[in-house]
Parts: C-alpha cells; sequence; structure tokens
C-alpha cells in the first residue's frame, strides 16, 4: 500500500500533466485515479473483514452515519437517475479509500516522512517549470491564467504550495527543519503564486503563516514571535505586490488598489440575472455571481435549499450519460466555479454545515496532536494553516473535483486522525491502569 500512496502522487502530479501537454485524451486517463482509490478501497475492506481492527475515532462515524443520510435523502427526494448517482459517487467519495489507509494500516513516521518528501519534491518542481511556463511557453499572453505548473490550473497550484508553506512552517516550528532550509524552501514555494497571478494569495498566506504561528509557540513566548513573523508576512505581501505590479497590473492598477478601490467587486460579482445567463455564455458567471444562482435556483423549493438537488445531479461529469438533470443549467450559471455554490446545487445548505462539521473535525485532531512530539505533531500544526485555507477558499474555487488537492488533504487527514484514535486510546489504558493501582 505504501507503494501505491506514491503511484498515485506520481499519476496525479506527473503523469496527468505529460498526458495533457500531448494531448492525449484518453477517457480510462480520467478515471485513473480511481481505479488506484479502487484497489486501496477493495484492500480497506478486505482488512476489515478479516480483522474487524480499524483506527476510526466515534465521532468520525457518527459523521459519515449522518451524512450519508443527508445524501440518500437528497437521492430518493429528487429521483435522481442512477448514471447520474454513479458520478455523484465518483466525485464526493473517490477520495474515501485513502482516507480509511492510514486507519488500517500502521503509517510509521518514516513512510510518511516519504511521502511529504514526495509532496515537497512536487512543490519544488512547480518553481523552474511555472518560470519556464512564464517565460517561455506562455511568453505571449498577458494573463498568468496559464501559469499552472504540473496542476489544473493556476489557483489550485497556488493553494497547493501556500498548503506546502503551512506544513513547513509546523516543521520548522516543532525544529525539524533548519532555518536556512525552511527559508529557501518558503521562497520556492511562494514565487510561483506571484508568477501566475493569483491575487487570493494575499488573503490566503496570511492564514497559512499566522495559524500554524500562533498555536505553535506557547502564550509566553506569541508576542515575541509574531513580532518577527508579522513584518515578514508584510516584506512577503510587498513582495508579491512588487511582482504582480511589474507584470499584470492592468490600466495601472496595483493588486493593493485592486482589493480597496472596488475593482475585487466587480470581478467578482457582475450582478447579471441568471435568466441573461443561461441565455447567453458560461463566463457571463463569476465567482459570487454563481454562488447567488446556485441560491435563487434552489430557494424556491425548501427542499432543494436544505437538501440540494442531490449528488451527481448537477455536476459536470465527463460523459454525457452520466449527467443529470440539472447540468446544463448548473453549468450556465456558473455552478462549478467554486466550492460553496457546487455544494448549494447538489447538497443544499445543510451539505455545507455538513462540510465544515468534517473540517472542524479535521482541525480538531490538528489542534490535539500539534503538541506531540513525532512527526504527526509538526504535520499536525501546519494542518491548521491547511484547514483555514481551504475552508476560506470554498467560495473561491471547485476543490473537491482537485484530485491535487484532495488526494493529500484527505490522506494526511486520515493519518492524523488514526494517530489522535493511537494517542486517545493510550490515554485511557493509562488512565485505567492508574485508577487499578489505586
Amino acid at each position: 500500500m505504501n507503494y501505491l500512496v506514491y503511484l498515485l502522487f506520481f499519476f496525479v502530479y506527473i503523469i496527468e500533466y505529460v498526458i495533457k501537454k500531448i494531448g492525449l485524451e484518453l477517457k480510462v486517463f480520467a478515471i485513473l485515479p480511481e481505479m488506484i482509490s479502487m484497489v486501496v478501497g477493495v484492500y480497506v475492506l478486505l482488512y476489515f473483514a478479516l480483522y474487524r481492527k480499524m483506527k476510526v475515532q466515534p465521532r468520525y462515524l457518527f459523521f459519515y452515519f449522518v451524512f450519508t443520510v443527508h445524501i440518500a435523502i437528497g437521492l430518493i427526494g429528487n429521483q435522481v437517475q442512477p448514471f447520474a448517482i454513479l458520478a455523484g459517487i465518483r466525485t464526493y467519495f473517490k477520495f474515501l479509500p485513502f482516507y480509511f489507509l492510514p486507519m488500517i494500516c500502521d503509517i510509521s513516521d518514516e513512510k510518511m516522512k516519504g511521502h511529504l518528501i514526495a509532496l515537497l519534491s512536487i512543490a519544488v518542481l512547480q518553481f523552474p517549470l511555472a518560470l519556464y511556463q512564464r517565460l517561455f511557453e506562455y511568453a505571449h499572453m498577458f494573463s498568468g491564467d496559464y501559469i499552472a505548473g504540473t496542476l489544473t490550473a493556476a489557483p489550485i497550484l497556488t493553494l497547493f504550495l501556500i498548503c506546502t508553506i503551512a506544513v513547513l512552517i509546523g516543521f520548522y516550528l516543532k525544529k525539524r527543519i533548519a532555518l536556512k532550509t525552511f527559508a529557501i524552501l518558503v521562497a520556492v514555494s511562494f514565487l510561483p503564486t506571484a508568477i501566475n497571478e493569483t491575487k487570493a494569495t494575499i488573503i490566503l498566506l496570511p492564514l497559512a503563516i499566522l495559524l500554524p504561528t500562533i498555536f505553535g509557540v506557547n502564550k509566553a513566548s506569541r508576542v515575541k514571535v509574531l513580532a518577527g513573523v508579522i513584518p515578514a508576512l508584510v516584506i512577503t505581501v510587498m513582495g508579491f505586490s512588487y511582482i504582480y505590479d511589474n507584470m499584470y497590473a492592468r490600466n495601472n492598477t496595483s493588486v493593493i488598489e485592486f482589493y480597496t478601490e472596488g475593482n475585487a467587486a466587480d470581478y467578482l460579482y457582475k450582478g447579471k440575472d441568471a435568466e441573461y445567463v443561461i441565455g447567453g455564455i458560461e463566463t457571463e458567471a463569476s465567482r459570487i455571481d454563481s454562488i447567488i444562482y446556485a441560491y435563487q435556483e434552489n430557494a424556491d423549493d425548501l427542499f432543494r435549499l436544505f437538501w440540494g438537488v442531490g449528488i451527481g445531479n448537477a455536476g459536470v461529469a465527463f460523459s454525457r450519460k452520466l449527467q443529470g438533470e440539472y447540468t446544463d443549467e448548473y453549468r450556465r450559471l456558473g455552478g462549478k466555479q467554486t466550492g460553496l455554490g457546487h455544494f448549494i446545487w447538489e447538497i443544499g445548505l445543510l451539505g455545507i454545515l455538513y462540510i465544515l462539521w468534517f473540517m472542524l473535525l479535521v482541525l480538531s485532531d490538528a489542534m490535539k496532536l500539534r503538541e506531540q512530539t513525532d512527526i504527526s505533531g509538526a504535520v499536525a500544526l501546519g494542518w491548521t494553516g491547511v484547514v483555514a485555507v481551504l475552508v476560506v477558499a470554498m467560495p473561491y474555487q471547485h476543490l473537491i473535483t482537485q484530485n491535487g488537492l484532495m488526494y493529500p488533504f484527505v490522506y494526511i487527514s486520515g493519518f492524523l486522525a488514526a494517530k489522535r484514535y493511537l494517542m486517545e486510546r493510550t490515554e485511557t489504558g493509562s488512565a485505567r491502569a492508574l485508577q487499578g493501582r489505586d
């Protein structure tokens, strides 16, 4: 199973990029990650059937049950056709085998270290590739939207690298990497986010830096550490602004002015009626528009508003046969632009609460483990920033379809959940032993 994790990362970050560059469009390549997930899923099921052991916390079992019931109600209530249900299962559950893998396998510190080094190597690779794309491959394009490294889009590259920075901070604060190495890796991870014109970096990067820092030091030294971190963060933002302003500033508008003079509002919200957008082109819907449209289209039906139209019944699938009743409307209204809009369409407002609940569970694991001295402590500390970044990014990007973000997030979150299970079992055993002595 250890090698399947490497194989998955290699395919998601390298092979998919190569296939795209050479122009192969075979549908089998689109489902290869799912095929790897199926192999892992079968292994997880067989292991549990044979040994009846799994390092899963009761709070997660309750969550899985409630969320599954919610999805079932949405499917039954909307009478979603079977092929669309398959597409929905593929979207929402294909990552789960890698979430459960650490709960049935003993992922040692050495194994997790190897997986993290693989991810870090991929992150480091993005800088020279992004530089090549900017200076040569897409030199004729004024926009940075084409600078995606080996990932699917520029914003996804930025999110991947910002999450990498958060984990690096966790490792540095836990004294697992030297200052010089840390500074170099952070710089290499940061620069592509400026080269590819992702303006959201100014909002997301502070979260990735400040949260692990705040939670990684004791109260006595927190002010002192923040006094050094905040100026460094300001310098970083200024560096981003300098690169952006010299490469991409349109109409002499800097990235700071973009946020302070109303340009961001105009960019994110066009305010056109849904009827106009449905009759026009998909790009007429901006990010905030797509969220508002999703709410408006479901608001007239309370069942759809709270349970959505059912998983797979709106999202875009690679085959027309797998698409649902609302796919065309969803596409025209920009439903796939943001995670928040997508969730309103398919799982409703209650479904969004379940997503936030799951993220809180992951954050709870990270907070509980952040003081551990093994590798889980460093990862957990960085994960406080990762969770915050991905939650804030929900109105910004449609993340659940992004293999390059979701596979590592789900796998490492499962690792932390398993570690917490073992830690609490050890604590319970120690407490019982002490009571026995008394």
